[in-house]
């Protein structure tokens, strides 16, 4: 287990709420250090670096060749086998083989959690895209729903001449219909000298042939996972840039007594105290490694009162000295004063605990919540402190601990580090590839509750635009436009943006949302205007030229601007749809193919409800007479509302309404 950081992600800004009474200023800036949410995975959208890190270490497992063949000819393919077959990476190398100069790559989701959607949709898929569903991980009963799915999912797919890959575990093959037989592919183990050899070639190591002829490396490689062949190869790097050594034996053989097992070491430690108090400040040294030892101590000590252990009669200048109780607990203390272990063994030591004494895990969430606040621990420490704690009950299978942790630490806005702290714990049970969706029904639910505390629902914000708009845009997208609808304020506004940020990074996102809008079964609200207004200001919709249509020229989404328009200018005041209408005749003035379209978006909108024109009209005879480059804007916008409303023809004097 890595002890390494995480990816950074700046929050962004937001405006300062202010008003009656007492003032919060909630910001995503103030509220939360920019380096609490930490993502682990790649983005959906299988990002260009991602696959060439796999094209360097990739080696290609038995089967490739048909399941390619069968690819090129059926724009589908499941690939089956074994934990440790390379089943993902080998259905997102054939997509990458596939490129093309249109369409995405992306990781369609393989179950959702929100109630009135599903993973499968037709609307994900565009033309020539290459959509990979990893399912080797997912649960039966949601592989059977979702192969039972994919024949008619598939049919989308090969409309809009995409291409579709599928990783499903070979216990999960007797799910597969009978009509996707033909497509499915079973594979075989790659050679996993060949997988070592490739990962250390990616960072420029090359050993010869003599040097992997080793028994100690042979029986790992025998029965390692792709994933355990890539730390031992990250384990070799690391101890070549020690600089200990310039011979790869010795950095192959203490990469690999470094990984080895350490559970027996741990035992054989705790069955040798003297005091079993100590176990307290064992389990705290492995949590908070490399925090100072005086620290630990104290977090030791509030352990053993959270465990209702009695205190420590003997007299303080009677005890063992602090360096010599760590040292009989196999922890090490450095110059600097922060305790160290061995590698490998403060992961090894958590997993025992977790594993051996499940009543502590009932325990610790209380002590885990104040922990964090112990003022000489620095954020790096608590944000190690929070993932240590959060990886052991995503492991154990107790995610509703991190959750109570989560809304205990979101609780006040006046505890920013608090706040931090639980924005990286939200973001870690976000992220896990077997408890995430857990962590994701929750936000939907949090997400759909009006009036939340103002702190939790910033966290929510934060959460899913920067956590899980990388992995699951779709479901980020429906809780902000929740959370939009919902809440109010500040947060409102924050919502808003984000979704607004989400919608613009591609064209299939930016319909999604004016559908929701528009079409939805929520009744929509004046904040779904407001949101609609921000998607009519953007470039996607305006058209940066005004020469090419872009998304206006899907009738789809005409229609929906239509609708959105016409419930704008009823629901909402003149000082909120102004800029954006503004926006919009300074592209109509200038009559290109953008222009007109925009023009006639408007004047449907008046059409489908009659009082939206004596709305409309003179606000739209104001500004031409006002802006330059305006004149004979009006008289265009009239004519086309006249023969839209059957009043008179196209090239007849022009009639005012009343």
């Amino acid at each position: 287990m890595s002890e390494s950081s995480r990816t950074r992600i700046d929050t962004p800004a937001s405006q300062v709420h202010s008003g009656d009474g007492d003032q919060y200023n909630f910001s995503l800036t103030t509220l939360l250090d920019p380096s609490a949410f930490a993502r682990r995975r790649p983005s959906r959208a299988i990002a260009p670096d991602e696959l060439l890190r796999l094209e360097r270490r990739f080696v290609a497992p038995g089967g490739l060749g048909r399941a390619r063949a069968v690819l090129s000819e059926s724009r589908t393919v499941l690939l089956v086998g074994k934990p440790g077959t390379g089943r993902y990476s080998a259905a997102a190398k054939l997509l990458w083989e596939l490129r093309r100069d249109h369409g995405r790559m992306q990781q369609l989701d393989d179950k959702s959690e929100d109630h009135d959607e599903r993973p499968l949709d037709p609307e994900q898929v565009e033309a020539e895209d290459r959509l990979l569903l990893d399912l080797t991980e997912t649960e039966e009963e949601s592989s059977r729903r979702l192969l039972e799915d994919l024949p008619s999912f598939r049919a989308t797919v090969l409309d809009r001449r995409a291409f579709l890959t599928v990783a499903l575990s070979s216990e999960h093959r007797h799910l597969v219909p009978p009509q996707l037989d033909t497509f499915t592919v079973p594979l075989d183990r790659p050679d996993p000298l060949q997988v070592l050899r490739k990962h250390l070639l990616a960072v420029q190591i090359e050993p010869a042939e003599a040097e992997l002829r080793n028994t100690l490396l042979t029986e790992h490689l025998r029965r390692a996972t792709p994933a355990a062949i890539a730390a031992l190869a990250t384990e070799v790097f690391r101890e070549r840039e020690r600089g200990s050594s310039a011979i790869f034996a010795k950095w192959r053989d203490r990469a690999l007594e470094a990984l080895a097992p350490k559970s027996p070491q741990v035992t054989s430690t705790i069955n040798k105290l003297p005091d079993r108090r100590e176990l307290a400040l064992l389990l705290t040294a492995a949590l908070l490694h490399r925090a100072r030892a005086d620290v630990v101590n104290n977090a030791a000590e509030r352990m053993l009162a959270a465990l209702d252990h009695p205190p420590d009669e003997e007299p303080l200048l009677h005890r063992t000295a602090l360096t010599q109780r760590l040292q009989a607990c196999g922890v090490d203390v450095g110059p600097d004063g922060r305790v160290t272990f061995a590698p490998g063994y403060a992961p090894a030591v958590r997993d025992y605990f977790w594993d051996n004494y499940p009543e502590l895990r009932e325990k610790l969430p209380a002590w885990v919540g104040e922990t964090v606040s112990i003022h000489l621990l620095d954020s790096a420490d608590q944000y190690a402190f929070v993932d240590r704690y959060a990886e052991q009950c995503l492991r154990i299978g107790t995610p509703g601990h991190l959750i109570t942790l989560i809304e205990g630490w979101s609780g006040s806005w006046r505890k920013r580090q608090r706040m931090s702290v639980a924005a990286r714990a939200l973001s870690r049970g976000v992220a896990d590839k077997r408890h995430g969706g857990h962590f994701r029904r929750r936000i939907y639910d949090w997400s759909t509750t009006p009036g939340l505390a103002p702190p939790l629902a910033h966290l929510l914000v934060g959460a899913c635009a920067q956590v899980m708009a990388v992995d699951h845009p779709d479901q980020a997208l429906t809780r902000l436009l929740h959370l939009a609808r919902r809440q109010g304020g500040v947060v409102a506004e924050d919502a808003r943006k984000e979704l607004l940020r989400l919608a613009g990074r591609d064209d299939r996102l930016h319909r999604r949302l004016l559908s929701k809008l528009t079409h939805g079964s929520h009744t929509p609200g004046a904040a779904d205007s407001r949101v609609f207004l921000g998607l009519c200001a953007s470039s996607r919709t305006v058209g940066p030229s005004g020469h090419s249509l872009g998304l206006l020229a899907d009738a789809g989404v005409r229609r929906g601007l239509v609708t959105g328009w016409c419930e704008a200018l009823q629901r909402l005041p003149e000082e909120e749809w102004s800029e954006p209408l503004d926006l919009w005749l300074a592209q109509a003035a200038r009559e290109t193919p953008v222009g007109e379209s925009l023009l006639n978006v408007l004047v449907d909108s008046c059409a489908r409800y009659g009082p939206t024109l004596g709305r409309l009209y003179p606000y739209v005879r104001d500004w031409s007479s006002v802006t330059p480059g305006g004149h004979g804007l009006a008289d265009r916008f009239w004519a086309r509302c006249a023969v839209s409303l059957g009043i008179t023809p196209l090239t007849s004097t022009k009639e005012e309404p009343s």
